[in-house]
């Protein structure tokens, strides 16, 4: 956790973590990130019960993928809450777009 805390930049538009992490927890270090600033991110874990996902977003999570991720889903999940990301830097209220695949 230390060393995401240290790399973590102003220009991070999102933190993908798991939530197990070697000194910490991931829900620490989104809990600390946000202290300091808004943040966008989206927790990692092998559990995903609607309990698991709802603490997640409780420790202001994004959103919550349960391993194995899989890699279409995780570049959905970070297209999706990037543009969240891009609102709160900008200070404009975040939207998203839905799309389709056929």
């Amino acid at each position: 956790m230390a060393t995401a805390l240290a790399k973590v930049t102003d220009d991070i538009d999102v933190i993908v973590s798991d939530l197990g992490l070697p000194d910490g927890s991931g829900f620490e270090l989104v809990q600390q990130l946000s202290a300091e600033r808004p943040v966008r991110a989206i927790a990692l874990s092998g559990y995903g019960t609607a309990r698991d996902v709802e603490h997640s977003r409780q420790a202001g999570f994004a959103r919550h993928l349960t391993k194995p991720v899989d890699p279409d889903a995780l570049v959905r999940a970070i297209e999706e809450v990037a543009v969240g990301a891009t609102a709160l830097r900008s200070g404009a209220r975040p939207t998203a777009r839905a799309s389709r695949r056929r």
